[in-house]
């Protein structure tokens, strides 16, 4: 079973986050295990680097094995509700395009769940072609 995290918004708040699918803070449960992963780029582990869209599918789809192999009690839909806090790094600008693209591949994962999340922009990222990293928090309490 997915561990209930409480997701808050402040007066003001609504619109950003009804625009981006995110809270502005989230509380985990007491006794939680807090599940970090490294930054998931869009690659196949050695393989070229696509296109903008190719690379946000792909980091997402690495930072879901991540996160499997991390909790295998659990299934992936399950354990993206565990999600508590994402970060984007982006190289170059966040366009609405991108905004939307990235929007879109989240919610594939996330549904209705809104973590806390924050877009970096970044001049670059470790490897040339690389246009994104993922990088996700979960907190998981088992029974």
């Amino acid at each position: 079973m997915a561990t209930k995290l409480t997701c808050f918004n402040y007066p003001g708040y609504e619109a950003t986050a009804d625009a981006y699918g995110i809270s502005a803070a989230v509380r985990t449960p007491p006794g939680s295990s807090i599940i970090a992963i490294s930054g998931q780029t869009g690659s196949n582990l050695g393989e070229k680097f696509g296109t903008l869209e190719e690379q946000i599918v792909g980091a997402f789809k690495n930072a879901d094995k991540a996160l499997c192999a991390a909790v295998p009690e659990l299934n992936s839909k399950e354990i993206w509700q565990c999600v508590f806090t994402m970060t984007f790094y982006l190289v170059g600008q966040l366009s609405s395009e991108v905004g939307m693209l990235l929007d879109s591949v989240a919610k594939s994962y996330l549904g209705d769940h809104r973590p806390a999340g924050t877009a970096v922009q970044v001049q670059a990222l470790a490897y040339p072609d690389c246009f994104i990293e993922v990088q996700v928090q979960a907190a998981v309490k088992l029974d």
